[in-house]
């Protein structure tokens, strides 16, 4: 059994300050004339055939306008206010039935954005790789270059090795003492 809203094809997409057009007709509900009744907003307003609701906005003027037959809702202006489930209550002889209709439902559309940041996104990469190579070669220039040897396994002097250290004494200026120590090449 095919069921009416299984997807979201029921979802107008529109960027902001975008007009979009809501149409309140389903052809898995409604195969007959029907007539509209009113529309429900997402901010459960009810709106009837002609009418309309304007309000201003930083962009200009924004709203509702439902058309005179009540067959299609203009949305004017696309504000964040105005996303969300829109509802047209239709009845054709005896019945009445819902039509569930949305706009950019899951959140703001921004359109096809690999579209417009294509070119970007490529000359980002591009660069990001001729960075990455040109950091691998540096380093590697100056590993041969200025690196200094350290053996592997450095010589260490047996623990009774004395070295000779000299020492000012304040009574002797002029001594040299013998201290027990060890010494550890670099």
């Amino acid at each position: 059994m095919q069921q009416p809203y299984g997807d979201d094809s029921f979802n107008t997409k529109a960027e902001y300050l975008d007009n979009a057009t809501l149409d309140c007709s389903n052809d898995t509900i409604v195969q007959e004339d029907y007539e509209v009744q009113y529309w429900i907003l997402p901010d459960l307003q009810h709106m009837g055939k002609g009418e309309e609701d304007m309000f201003l906005t930083i962009d200009g003027i924004a709203g509702w306008k439902v058309s005179d037959d009540g067959k299609t809702m203009d949305i004017i202006l696309v504000q964040e206010n105005q996303f969300g489930f829109y509802y047209c209550i239709v009845s054709n002889h005896n019945n009445t039935f819902t039509i569930k209709r949305a706009l950019n439902y899951k959140g703001p559309y921004f359109g096809d954005l690999w579209e417009k940041y294509e070119d970007n996104v490529i000359v980002a990469c591009s660069s990001s790789v001729a960075f990455a190579v040109l950091s691998i070669f540096f380093c590697v220039v100056y590993e041969k270059k200025y690196a200094v040897y350290v053996p592997k396994d450095p010589v260490e002097l047996e623990p009774e090795q004395k070295v000779a250290i000299p020492s000012i004494s304040s009574e002797k200026n002029e001594g040299i003492e013998e201290t027990p120590g060890t010494f550890t090449p670099l």
